[in-house]
């Protein structure tokens, strides 16, 4: 069963008709998020996620050591997700 998210704004006093402006936002998993994690937010114009996200890739790459290893194929589909 899909959920849904119900955006409300605030009434505007004197504005044209309210339930017009009342949006219902499916709530879900998205599995393009999950694997194309920077790619997603750049599509949906998420900066603030995508500055967090490759924040949070760069502290772990520096944490585990990964700017002395040379970047393969493999290693780079790792560190995406």
């Amino acid at each position: 069963m899909t959920s849904y998210c119900v955006y409300v704004p605030a009434y505007p006093a004197g504005e044209g008709d309210f339930a017009e402006k009342i949006k219902f936002m499916p709530d879900g998993f998205s599995w393009a998020a999950c694997f194309f994690g920077p790619f997603w937010c750049l599509w949906q114009k998420s900066w603030l996620a995508l500055v967090l996200w490759l924040g949070s890739a760069a502290m772990l790459a520096a944490g585990i050591g990964l700017e002395r290893i040379a970047v393969t194929p493999a290693l780079a589909a790792v560190e995406l997700l």
